[in-house]
């Protein structure tokens, strides 16, 4: 009988722990409740160019597809003029050797981030499924890294006079029509570090071969494709990073990465 009492012992403790190793194995740094990933990959650090993909999946158990109906062929992009650094958002690399984005280094940071809101200089014609900002004079992005609203958009209307502690902001009403749309960003947010970076937005781009102060652009009528797809309910969040980290952290099972280097082919 003793034996037998071992014996399971000693089973249920191999039982216990093969789940632990495989849970640690098998877990991915893209959160669980996400259904739609926009993928952007770049040669290495210094790019200052990429591509997107879009991916999304039907439910939280079902595999991970290039949205090719959407897009038939990877989107090019615009990164930071000093191409990129990990920032701070839903996956932090222990592993970063100092190649950290810090306030005004003009990098776009890489990792992993949710992505919460849409903004634009005018109400959409068309169905949005994302909360939506208006980039009228009054909203601004506050970039002082000593301000209590440190890496937040403000309406100044809502704050008092006496509370706007900021020196240095953006306007999100520019002259231009860089930010007549875009995404925000959940870089360094909602815990914000100071001088981790600020106001980091997906928008449209100056121009082919003109690389941001640290965000990511793209052509207008792609950013308006992406814009009517992106779903609040299907948490979407942002993959960024060079092609060479990708594809040895983990971030995709196999049978994705494969397909994903063929889109990109």
């Amino acid at each position: 009988m003793e034996n037998d009492l071992s014996v399971m012992r000693v089973f249920i403790l191999f039982i216990i722990s093969f789940c632990c190793i495989s849970s640690i194995f098998a877990q991915s740094p893209v959160p669980h409740k996400s259904q739609q990933i926009l993928l952007v990959i770049s040669e290495d650090w210094e790019s200052l160019q990429g591509k997107l993909l879009l991916l999304e999946r039907e439910g939280l158990e079902q595999d991970w597809k290039i949205a090719d109906d959407i897009f038939t062929k990877p989107i090019n992009i615009q990164l930071g003029k000093n191409g990129l650094a990990w920032g701070q958002g839903l996956y932090i690399n222990s592993n970063s050797e100092g190649n950290i984005k810090k306030e005004g280094d003009g990098k776009s940071p890489a990792g992993i981030f949710e992505l919460t809101h849409i903004f634009s200089y005018q109400y959409p014609s068309f169905e949005l499924r994302m909360p939506f900002l208006l980039a009228n004079s009054d909203l601004l992005c506050v970039d002082d890294m000593y301000s209590d609203y440190y890496n937040e958009l403000v309406d100044t209307k809502d704050i008092s006079q006496d509370k706007q502690d900021w020196n240095s902001y953006e306007n999100m009403l520019r002259q231009d029509n860089l930010y007549e749309w875009g995404i925000v960003v959940a870089h360094n947010s909602p815990i914000t570090g100071e001088g981790n970076g600020s106001c980091i937005f997906i928008h449209i781009q100056k121009g082919e071969g003109f690389p941001t102060a640290g965000c990511t652009s793209m052509p207008k009528e792609d950013l308006l494709k992406l814009i009517q797809v992106l779903d609040k309910d299907k948490f979407p969040i942002l993959v960024q990073m060079p092609k060479e980290v990708l594809f040895q952290s983990s971030v995709f099972e196999q049978y994705i990465e494969s397909e994903i280097k063929d889109f990109l082919k």
